[in-house]
């Protein structure tokens, strides 16, 4: 869904959305939880290559 923020004119606000502290809590929550989950995934696919890398050199 698109939200329009500038109005007809340069610079001025549009009303088609109103401001909802709210919903910019969840959407700010949603997004730390996605940073996390990439960073997590980061840590898990550098352990999983670390862990190919130690079986290769030891076979």
């Amino acid at each position: 869904m698109a939200l329009r923020v500038d109005g007809p004119y340069r610079g001025e606000k549009g009303c088609a959305v109103e401001h909802d502290e709210k919903l910019d809590e969840v959407i700010r929550a949603l997004s730390s939880i996605r940073t996390a989950v990439w960073g997590i995934a980061a840590v898990l696919a550098v352990v999983a290559a670390l862990i190919v890398g130690v079986v290769i050199i030891l076979t």
